[in-house]
């Protein structure tokens, strides 16, 4: 169990894992074993990461409940799920109102950077479990895991979506900026791709209506900057947007907030 509170189970863990070429380890025969786990739960936490809640490649919007990583390390050796064997992983939830969750997996480019999620079509189910030391029960959700890295529990936003760009001054491009739509009253997180030679930064499918705030983070030298305007989407937005000097400290209080 995480201090977040999700919690991750590994069953029957002598015929759980696999190294790299797919040789089973069973976990008594490891020097030393770590499970790392890593949790996202709040837009600022996706922020931070800069993990978007979009599908990868066609970048459809994703409401998430959290996502999680897990990685598993026999010695110096990752290890991966065996075919037909899974990990179950309880993320909790303040409501579960949302019944057509499901589980999405993570992309990663050639950097093992996450580029978006990809539906395994596999339902996230709501659940129930007792909070230690009381007897309270926490509502979440339960995910069937086929494999370690990203997993994300998660549903489409399937409004009608169009184009929404952000063009920032001349100083500011892809290699010292970074630019999201933060939505209001769903946890989901867009990030607009720029490039290094252009002020412009777009999102092709943002979905029409939704109140969101524009998050701007950027440097130069060694001032930071930021944008925090809230706005609404709609059809083909073309905004011009202008950061303002922020402190470091202040930045980060900011992104914890949200």
């Amino acid at each position: 169990t995480s201090t977040s509170g999700v919690r991750v189970f590994l069953a029957d863990t002598e015929n759980l894992f696999a190294d790299n070429a797919g040789t089973p380890v069973p976990c008594s025969t490891c020097p030393s074993l770590k499970v790392e786990v890593t949790t996202v739960l709040r837009k600022g936490d996706f922020l931070a990461r800069k993990l978007p809640t979009s599908t990868y490649p066609d970048s459809e919007m994703l409401e998430s409940a959290g996502a999680v990583q897990v990685r598993v390390v026999c010695g110096n050796k990752e290890l991966q799920v065996l075919p037909s064997r899974y990990l179950k992983v309880q993320i909790p939830t303040a409501s579960t109102n949302q019944s057509n969750m499901t589980v999405y997996t993570g992309v990663l480019d050639a950097e093992k950077n996450l580029s978006g999620w990809s539906d395994t079509n596999e339902p996230a189910f709501l659940a129930k479990w007792p909070l230690p030391g009381s007897g309270d029960q926490q509502d979440g959700y339960e995910l069937i895991i086929p494999q370690t890295g990203w997993s994300n529990c998660a549903r489409p936003l399937n409004e009608q979506s169009s184009s929404f760009c952000v063009t920032l001054p001349e100083q500011f491009t892809a290699l010292n900026a970074r630019v999201f739509l933060v939505f209001k009253n769903n946890n989901a997180i867009a990030e607009l791709t720029g490039d290094d030679e252009s002020s412009e930064f777009c999102f092709p499918q943002a979905p029409l209506g939704y109140p969101v705030t524009i998050v701007v983070v950027g440097k130069t030298g060694e001032q930071y900057w930021l944008t925090n305007l809230f706005t609404e989407i709609g059809t083909n937005v073309q905004l011009s947007v202008t950061p303002v000097p922020m402190q470091e400290q202040d930045l980060l209080n900011f992104l914890k907030n949200l």
